[in-house]
Protein backbone atom coordinates (compact mmCIF):
# COMPACT_ATOMS: atom_id res chain seq x y z
CA UNK A 1 0.00 0.00 0.00
CA UNK A 2 2.98 2.50 0.85
CA UNK A 3 4.73 1.25 -2.30
CA UNK A 4 1.69 2.12 -3.94
CA UNK A 5 1.24 5.66 -2.84
CA UNK A 6 4.90 6.53 -3.06
CA UNK A 7 5.04 5.33 -6.85
CA UNK A 8 1.96 7.71 -7.33
CA UNK A 9 3.06 10.47 -5.48
CA UNK A 10 6.23 10.34 -7.90
CA UNK A 11 4.17 9.68 -11.18
CA UNK A 12 2.11 13.20 -10.16
CA UNK A 13 5.29 15.32 -9.42
CA UNK A 14 7.16 14.23 -12.74
CA UNK A 15 3.66 14.90 -14.30
CA UNK A 16 3.67 18.45 -12.76
CA UNK A 17 6.86 19.15 -13.19
CA UNK A 18 6.74 18.75 -17.19
CA UNK A 19 3.66 20.65 -17.26
CA UNK A 20 5.06 23.90 -15.24
CA UNK A 21 8.26 23.14 -17.70
CA UNK A 22 6.07 23.70 -20.47
CA UNK A 23 4.39 26.26 -19.23
CA UNK A 24 7.72 27.74 -18.96
CA UNK A 25 8.92 27.34 -21.93
CA UNK A 26 5.70 28.76 -23.81
CA UNK A 27 6.05 31.82 -21.32
CA UNK A 28 9.33 32.76 -22.67
CA UNK A 29 9.22 31.59 -26.57
CA UNK A 30 6.10 34.47 -25.89
CA UNK A 31 8.23 36.68 -24.37
CA UNK A 32 10.80 36.30 -27.40
CA UNK A 33 7.75 36.44 -29.49
CA UNK A 34 7.08 40.32 -28.16
CA UNK A 35 11.01 41.01 -28.38
CA UNK A 36 10.94 40.58 -31.94
CA UNK A 37 7.99 42.25 -32.74
CA UNK A 38 8.81 45.56 -30.33
CA UNK A 39 12.53 45.40 -32.76
CA UNK A 40 10.40 45.22 -36.01
CA UNK A 41 7.97 48.03 -34.49
CA UNK A 42 10.97 50.53 -33.25
CA UNK A 43 12.90 50.03 -36.90
CA UNK A 44 9.77 50.57 -38.75
CA UNK A 45 9.24 53.75 -36.35
CA UNK A 46 12.80 54.58 -36.59
CA UNK A 47 12.78 54.02 -40.69
CA UNK A 48 9.48 56.28 -40.82
CA UNK A 49 10.93 59.38 -38.85
CA UNK A 50 14.26 59.09 -40.61
CA UNK A 51 11.70 59.22 -44.17
CA UNK A 52 10.08 62.22 -43.01
CA UNK A 53 13.34 64.14 -41.79
CA UNK A 54 14.41 63.33 -45.67
CA UNK A 55 11.50 64.39 -47.48
CA UNK A 56 11.79 67.99 -45.19
CA UNK A 57 15.23 68.52 -46.04
CA UNK A 58 14.54 67.82 -49.55
CA UNK A 59 11.96 70.34 -49.91
CA UNK A 60 13.84 72.82 -47.77
CA UNK A 61 16.85 72.54 -49.77
CA UNK A 62 15.31 72.18 -53.38
CA UNK A 63 12.79 75.38 -52.92
CA UNK A 64 16.08 77.28 -52.06
CA UNK A 65 17.64 76.12 -54.73
CA UNK A 66 15.64 74.85 -57.28
CA UNK A 67 18.09 74.57 -60.20
CA UNK A 68 20.25 71.86 -58.52
CA UNK A 69 17.43 69.61 -58.61
CA UNK A 70 18.58 69.07 -62.16
CA UNK A 71 22.07 68.56 -61.65
CA UNK A 72 21.53 66.48 -57.60
CA UNK A 73 18.80 64.39 -58.56
CA UNK A 74 20.65 62.59 -61.85
CA UNK A 75 24.42 62.21 -60.11
CA UNK A 76 22.37 60.87 -57.01
CA UNK A 77 20.37 58.13 -58.61
CA UNK A 78 23.54 57.66 -60.49
CA UNK A 79 25.45 56.89 -57.46
CA UNK A 80 22.62 55.15 -55.55
CA UNK A 81 22.91 52.54 -58.60
CA UNK A 82 26.51 52.20 -58.49
CA UNK A 83 26.29 51.94 -54.82
CA UNK A 84 23.62 49.27 -54.84
CA UNK A 85 25.13 47.30 -57.65
CA UNK A 86 28.50 47.02 -55.97
CA UNK A 87 27.93 46.74 -52.09
CA UNK A 88 24.51 45.83 -51.47
CA UNK A 89 22.99 44.04 -54.35
CA UNK A 90 20.59 42.14 -52.79
CA UNK A 91 18.24 45.62 -51.23
CA UNK A 92 17.44 46.56 -54.99
CA UNK A 93 14.10 46.67 -55.76
CA UNK A 94 11.06 47.77 -53.29
CA UNK A 95 11.61 45.11 -50.70
CA UNK A 96 7.90 43.20 -50.97
CA UNK A 97 9.30 40.99 -54.21
CA UNK A 98 12.52 39.98 -52.35
CA UNK A 99 10.70 38.51 -49.45
CA UNK A 100 7.80 36.52 -51.41
CA UNK A 101 10.73 35.23 -53.21
CA UNK A 102 12.98 34.39 -50.23
CA UNK A 103 9.89 32.55 -48.84
CA UNK A 104 9.03 30.48 -51.98
CA UNK A 105 12.98 29.59 -52.18
CA UNK A 106 13.88 26.33 -51.60
CA UNK A 107 15.68 25.43 -48.10
CA UNK A 108 19.66 25.81 -49.51
CA UNK A 109 21.99 28.13 -48.80
CA UNK A 110 20.61 31.29 -50.77
CA UNK A 111 16.98 31.29 -49.19
CA UNK A 112 17.94 33.81 -46.83
CA UNK A 113 20.56 36.27 -49.17
CA UNK A 114 17.50 38.78 -49.96
CA UNK A 115 16.39 39.17 -46.37
CA UNK A 116 20.25 38.72 -44.58
CA UNK A 117 20.07 40.95 -42.03
CA UNK A 118 23.11 42.65 -42.76
CA UNK A 119 22.34 43.45 -46.26
CA UNK A 120 19.48 44.35 -45.59
CA UNK A 121 19.40 47.26 -42.84
CA UNK A 122 21.39 49.19 -45.80
CA UNK A 123 17.92 49.75 -46.61
CA UNK A 124 16.75 52.27 -44.51
CA UNK A 125 20.14 54.92 -45.09
CA UNK A 126 19.62 54.10 -48.37
CA UNK A 127 16.27 55.45 -48.64
CA UNK A 128 16.94 58.02 -46.56
CA UNK A 129 19.69 59.36 -49.06
CA UNK A 130 16.49 58.89 -52.31
CA UNK A 131 14.09 60.92 -50.25
CA UNK A 132 16.83 63.88 -49.31
CA UNK A 133 18.00 63.76 -53.52
CA UNK A 134 14.21 63.83 -54.68
CA UNK A 135 13.25 60.37 -56.01
CA UNK A 136 10.27 58.86 -56.50
CA UNK A 137 10.60 56.43 -53.84
CA UNK A 138 8.95 55.24 -50.31
CA UNK A 139 9.50 53.97 -47.14
CA UNK A 140 6.56 51.01 -46.51
CA UNK A 141 8.15 48.03 -48.82
CA UNK A 142 11.43 48.97 -47.32
CA UNK A 143 10.11 48.50 -43.99
CA UNK A 144 8.52 44.63 -45.09
CA UNK A 145 12.02 43.77 -46.07
CA UNK A 146 13.29 45.38 -42.91
CA UNK A 147 11.14 43.61 -40.70
CA UNK A 148 11.63 40.21 -42.07
CA UNK A 149 15.31 40.48 -41.90
CA UNK A 150 14.71 42.49 -38.19
CA UNK A 151 12.89 39.31 -37.14
CA UNK A 152 14.81 36.03 -39.12
CA UNK A 153 18.12 37.41 -37.08
CA UNK A 154 16.26 37.46 -33.70
CA UNK A 155 14.61 34.28 -34.50
CA UNK A 156 18.04 32.77 -35.33
CA UNK A 157 19.81 34.40 -32.11
CA UNK A 158 16.85 32.63 -30.09
CA UNK A 159 17.12 29.15 -31.74
CA UNK A 160 20.76 29.39 -31.42
CA UNK A 161 21.21 29.52 -27.71
CA UNK A 162 17.54 27.19 -27.66
CA UNK A 163 15.67 30.37 -26.12
CA UNK A 164 12.36 29.93 -28.29
CA UNK A 165 11.18 29.40 -31.89
CA UNK A 166 12.21 25.42 -32.13
CA UNK A 167 8.97 25.12 -33.88
CA UNK A 168 8.85 27.90 -36.08
CA UNK A 169 10.36 27.46 -39.65
CA UNK A 170 12.74 30.17 -41.44
CA UNK A 171 9.58 31.09 -43.53
CA UNK A 172 7.56 31.45 -40.94
CA UNK A 173 10.02 33.81 -38.82
CA UNK A 174 10.38 36.02 -41.98
CA UNK A 175 6.68 36.04 -42.77
CA UNK A 176 5.80 37.18 -38.81
CA UNK A 177 8.53 39.44 -39.70
CA UNK A 178 7.68 41.22 -43.21
CA UNK A 179 3.84 41.36 -42.19
CA UNK A 180 4.45 43.28 -38.91
CA UNK A 181 6.92 45.20 -40.81
CA UNK A 182 4.09 46.00 -42.96
CA UNK A 183 1.43 46.43 -40.11
CA UNK A 184 4.00 48.91 -38.10
CA UNK A 185 4.81 50.72 -41.68
CA UNK A 186 1.15 51.85 -42.59
CA UNK A 187 -0.21 51.80 -38.29
CA UNK A 188 -2.81 49.25 -39.22
CA UNK A 189 -2.31 45.90 -37.38
CA UNK A 190 -5.23 43.65 -39.01
CA UNK A 191 -3.96 44.70 -42.77
CA UNK A 192 -0.65 42.99 -41.72
CA UNK A 193 -2.47 39.69 -41.15
CA UNK A 194 -4.54 40.09 -44.24
CA UNK A 195 -1.10 41.11 -45.96
CA UNK A 196 0.21 37.85 -44.55
CA UNK A 197 -2.56 35.23 -45.69
CA UNK A 198 -3.08 36.50 -49.07
CA UNK A 199 0.46 37.92 -50.08
CA UNK A 200 3.24 36.27 -48.43
CA UNK A 201 1.38 32.76 -47.84
CA UNK A 202 0.55 32.32 -51.61
CA UNK A 203 1.76 29.36 -52.93
CA UNK A 204 3.50 28.01 -50.52
CA UNK A 205 2.87 25.99 -47.29
CA UNK A 206 3.14 27.98 -44.13
CA UNK A 207 1.31 27.33 -40.76
CA UNK A 208 -0.37 30.06 -39.37
CA UNK A 209 -0.19 29.50 -35.95
CA UNK A 210 -1.40 31.86 -33.43
CA UNK A 211 2.58 32.75 -32.68
CA UNK A 212 2.90 34.30 -35.95
CA UNK A 213 -0.40 35.92 -36.03
CA UNK A 214 0.53 37.64 -32.41
CA UNK A 215 3.61 38.60 -33.50
CA UNK A 216 2.39 40.39 -36.39
CA UNK A 217 -0.40 42.23 -34.26
CA UNK A 218 2.07 43.04 -31.47
CA UNK A 219 4.50 44.68 -34.15
CA UNK A 220 1.69 46.56 -34.88
CA UNK A 221 0.17 47.57 -31.73
CA UNK A 222 3.37 48.81 -30.62
CA UNK A 223 3.64 51.29 -32.67
CA UNK A 224 0.14 51.91 -32.61
CA UNK A 225 1.55 52.39 -28.52
CA UNK A 226 4.43 54.61 -29.11
CA UNK A 227 2.89 56.94 -31.92
CA UNK A 228 -0.26 57.15 -30.91
CA UNK A 229 -3.40 55.67 -33.39
CA UNK A 230 -3.10 58.08 -36.15
CA UNK A 231 -4.17 57.61 -39.34
CA UNK A 232 -1.80 57.21 -42.21
CA UNK A 233 -3.48 59.13 -44.77
CA UNK A 234 -3.77 62.48 -42.78
CA UNK A 235 -6.92 65.25 -44.15
CA UNK A 236 -6.32 67.04 -47.19
CA UNK A 237 -4.75 70.40 -46.98
CA UNK A 238 -3.14 70.67 -50.40
CA UNK A 239 -5.12 73.16 -53.05
CA UNK A 240 -8.95 72.74 -53.67
CA UNK A 241 -8.27 74.24 -57.35
CA UNK A 242 -5.76 74.18 -59.54
CA UNK A 243 -5.56 77.07 -62.56
CA UNK A 244 -5.22 75.83 -66.00
CA UNK A 245 -5.21 71.52 -64.74
CA UNK A 246 -6.01 70.01 -68.64
CA UNK A 247 -3.31 71.84 -69.63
Amino acid sequence: MLRSFIFHLRYFYHKKLRQTHRISHKTLEFVCLLIGATFVALFSFGFAKLADIGLEFNAYWSAKYPLAVWIVLPLGLAFLTWFTAKYTPYVGGSGIPQVIASINLPYNGYKTKLVEFRQTIWKIPLTFFAMVIGASVGREGPSVQVGAAVMLAWGNFCRKYNFAFRGLSTNELIATGAAGGLAAAFNAPLAGVIFAIEELGRGVMLRWERRVLLGVLAAGFILVAIQGNSPYFPAYKGATAIPYLYL
